[in-house]
């Protein structure tokens, strides 16, 4: 078994509408940051786990965010990196 640091990214599909982001899209506009033409909020998990290897670690990893992490109907869950740990 090894430990494995997994860091999962969860947005909002495309052509759901993300209320948050266009508030924060809209502040940065009326501070200056005019060149926006669109926020989306999401969320970045840093996950640490044992497995057997990386592949267990990812199997893991995408069934949390499918039971828990992420909304199926209205966000999606990546993966953006696996590092062994121990």
């Amino acid at each position: 078994m090894a430990a494995f640091l997994i860091t999962l990214s969860v947005m909002p599909k495309n052509g759901v509408l993300d209320p948050a982001g266009v508030a924060v899209k809209n502040t940065l506009n009326d501070l200056g940051f005019g060149d926006l033409s669109a926020v989306t909020l999401g969320k970045c998990l840093h996950l640490t786990l044992t497995a057997n290897d990386e592949a267990a670690a990812k199997t893991a990893a995408l069934a949390m965010a499918k039971n828990l992490l992420a909304h199926e109907a209205m966000e999606q869950a990546d993966i953006l990196s696996i590092t062994k740990i121990k």
